[in-house]
């Protein structure tokens, strides 16, 4: 029962809306969806210890069961184990806030008669 609850718990969490504001002292209450790195490089998930072995598993860091920029440690911003075997971890910034209200559609030009 225990196992189904944390299951629950994980996917409910899964599913909250992203927060992108750098909340908290240097990111570290942080729970936005950013991937990829600051050069673009893709984030090890935070249960993995492959391509790097880490101690960081946080959940109540957010740093468990995803794969999204945290700062569980206290570092001067958000970062991420990368994918890449040859680059440990790096900085990210958060996502972009996408726009509440979408932009007009340009108008079409009139055909010519």
């Amino acid at each position: 029962e225990a196992a189904a609850k944390a299951e629950a718990e994980a996917k409910a969490a899964a599913e909250q809306a992203c927060d992108e504001t750098l909340a908290g002292r240097n990111g570290e209450d942080y729970r936005g969806c950013q991937t990829k790195t600051r050069s673009g490089r893709t984030c090890q998930n935070w249960d993995s210890q492959t391509p790097h072995r880490h101690g960081n598993r946080k959940e109540a860091k957010g740093s468990a069961g995803n794969n999204y920029c945290r700062n569980p440690d206290g570092e001067p911003t958000i970062w991420c184990y990368t994918t890449d075997p040859n680059k440990r971890w790096e900085f990210c910034d958060p996502l972009p806030e996408s726009s509440a209200e979408p932009e007009p559609e340009p108008e079409p030009e009139p055909e010519p008669e």
